[in-house]
């Protein structure tokens, strides 16, 4: 498959999936194997990026492959100028968390710009969500907004306001379900382009 094949259609937002899941499958599952925050659903895919000096250069590293991947698709699809800069706003966001994943040994202020980003990529991706419930350009996309929008409305319920600890508990799970369900919007902007 050539590069410019690689590129084509919504293949970037499929090869993030990929890179993505593959990226915290090895760190997650190469810390639980030295038993170091074994079977620890209570922490965010961040800390357990910061528990290791590798894991950290490695993750940047995918990272930046996969934000650059992004942002190739959306300049390539055209999508508008408010979701354009919203998901390149959710990008810039994604590389703050990258570069100053979450650590407070490290450093206080690392950690607090790190909760900066963070809550940078919250709140954009459900703006983006909440403008493709606004303006969908199909049915399958006014669907999806309908349950990704309750589901974000329902993780900044249990996790911000009610603080509930069940979820801070399982919030490992919760936060990337939360990646997927940005990746799935990304990856259902494509729409074929009328000849």
């Amino acid at each position: 498959m050539s590069k410019s094949s690689l590129l084509k259609k919504n293949r970037p937002i499929l090869i993030d999936f990929i890179l993505y899941t593959a990226t915290a499958l090895i760190i997650v599952l190469s810390a639980w194997a030295i038993d170091l925050h074994k079977y620890d659903l209570g922490i965010t895919i961040s800390r357990y990026i910061a528990l290791r000096p590798w894991t950290y250069v490695f993750y940047l590293v995918m990272a930046v492959i996969m934000i650059t991947l992004g942002v190739i698709y959306v300049f390539k699809s055209r999508l508008g100028i408010v979701k354009t800069v919203l998901y390149l706003l959710t990008f810039a966001f994604i590389l703050g968390c990258a570069v100053l994943p979450f650590n407070s040994e490290w450093n206080s202020t690392w950690a607090n710009m790190h909760d900066i980003s963070s809550y940078g990529i919250m709140t954009c991706g459900s703006l983006s969500l909440l403008w493709m419930l606004i303006k969908p350009k199909n049915l399958k996309q006014r669907v999806f907004a309908i349950l990704a929008v309750g589901y974000a409305v329902y993780f900044i319920l249990c996790h911000l306001i009610i603080r509930w600890a069940f979820f801070a508990d399982t919030i490992f799970i919760w936060e990337n379900a939360f990646i997927y369900i940005f990746l799935i919007e990304l990856y259902i902007e494509y729409s074929k382009k009328k000849s």
